[in-house]
């Protein structure tokens, strides 16, 4: 129900589960892409663009930067906290982790079978 003109709106002082979903490209140029974002389970967003490529699959740099109550730049100064960043090669074992899960609804700790690598 989300969008552009419709926005997620999140309260100060409330922790989220925000899980970003990439599926690659295929083919330098192609838009077949697809970015989705998930707050506390629900798909808030969804696009068909440009990602990396698929013929390449490594991840060599990640940065986290944003700016503040997009898209009408209206918030007041506040802070940020993130708890943890964890990469996956299947939204399926994020979701069986209860990772999408609310996090001030009582969900389960992190697993500790994930992989860092």
């Amino acid at each position: 129900p989300y969008s552009a003109t419709n926005p997620f709106r999140c309260s100060y002082g409330k922790w989220y589960a925000v899980v970003m979903a990439v599926t690659p490209s295929s083919g330098g140029s192609s838009t077949n892409g697809r970015l989705e974002m998930f707050i506390n389970g629900v798909k808030v967003s969804s696009h068909n663009v440009k990602t990396q490529d698929s013929s390449t699959p490594y991840v060599n740099r990640f940065e986290h930067s944003g700016t503040i109550a997009q898209p009408a730049y209206d918030a007041l100064a506040h802070v940020r906290k993130f708890d943890n960043f964890i990469f996956a090669d299947n939204l399926a074992d994020i979701q069986n982790a209860g990772l999408m899960s609310d996090p001030e609804a009582g969900a389960p700790n992190p697993p500790t079978n994930l992989r860092v690598q």
